[in-house]
């Protein structure tokens, strides 16, 4: 608990962690066409906005049998991403067309708002009142970076996806493992199933929510520095590495922030299948992502410089004339 807290902790306690969240929030908390770049910002867990829901819907897809959805049950419950299930299934589909380079340079713009966004925020103050034109200008030279950087996550929690899972859900078919009614009843599944398709699902589990991590931090090394995307992934290893405790640390702010959201989120949902609030609900959404991107775009270039990130503003050689 100690550790968690760090309440005598040099590089960021929890309550410096939870004093930048409260800020950034009120800096993001001013309505702008801001909320638009924010609305694309992947989250921290297993969505990333990297097409995790596309992944699972894949494998599970290879084979009819509902024996595999209890394989993949616990990583669906992070399925919807990064701000909801909308975005998710927005960028998931993107995802797929990363795959075929001809759709790829659609993906651009939003990579440069991303990328900009994470610029922006590291610049940002109490009295900034930031607009889309920002996030725009900040991502200018770091487009192609922030595209290679997303991609190459991307394919890392896929060949994770691969390895780990796609082995299990053929030998609980080839096994015809017994699972009963799970699926129709709601009941949980057969322990053997579940003991078997467990340690899978928690490696590709936490092995993801690695990676969402190291994202943030790369991408604000990459919009800081404009460094290259494996450079930039490589720094954010490092940081998250040099000491994991305040990592951790920050990825707790972050999952208050996702908390909040899902309550919200869920309200909304609730208003969504009443006619009259239909409209507004979907406007409330996108408001509500957008406000919550900006938000963890905040949040993360603090953590960036918490976790000992350099910026150009630190003199470092090569760093300010890279910049």
């Amino acid at each position: 608990m100690s550790k968690i807290l760090a309440s005598d902790d040099r590089t960021w306690s929890l309550a410096s962690a939870v004093d930048a969240l409260t800020e950034s929030a009120r800096i993001a908390g001013r309505p702008s066409l801001l909320w638009l770049a924010g609305f694309f910002y992947p989250g921290v867990g297993l969505g990333l906005g990297l097409g995790w829901s596309w992944i699972l819907r894949s494998i599970e897809n290879a084979e009819s049998d509902e024996s595999s959805t209890w394989v993949l049950a616990p990583m669906r419950l992070g399925a919807l991403g990064a701000n909801g299930g909308f975005t998710s299934l927005l960028v998931g589909t993107l995802a797929v067309g990363c795959a075929a380079p001809l759709l790829f340079p659609l993906l651009l713009p939003i990579f440069r708002l991303i990328v900009g966004l994470a610029g922006w925020a590291s610049q940002a103050t109490a009295a900034a009142r930031g607009g889309l034109r920002d996030a725009w200008r900040h991502g200018r030279g770091n487009t192609l970076s922030s595209g290679a950087l997303w991609v190459q996550c991307w394919m890392l929690v896929v060949i994770a996806a691969a390895v780990f899972l796609i082995p299990v859900v053929a030998l609980v078919h080839a096994a015809k493992l017994p699972r009963g009614d799970a699926v129709a009843s709601g009941a949980l599944p057969h322990p053997v199933t579940v003991l078997v398709s467990a340690p899978s699902s928690l490696v590709v589990l936490v092995y993801a929510l690695a990676i969402s991590i190291l994202f943030q931090l790369a991408l604000h090394s990459l919009a800081q520095n404009r460094r290259g995307a494996g450079s930039a992934l490589v720094h954010a290893w490092r940081l998250a590495r040099r000491d994991p405790w305040a990592t951790i640390r920050a990825l707790i702010g972050d999952s208050l922030l996702s908390f909040l959201y899902w309550i919200a989120f869920w309200i909304l949902l609730g208003l969504w299948h009443v006619p009259v609030f239909g409209g507004v609900a979907l406007a409330a959404y996108i408001a509500l992502g957008g406000f919550v991107g900006v938000t963890r775009a905040l949040y993360w270039a603090r953590a960036y410089r918490a976790l000992g990130g350099l910026s150009p503003a630190d003199g470092v050689p090569g760093l300010a004339q890279a910049s």
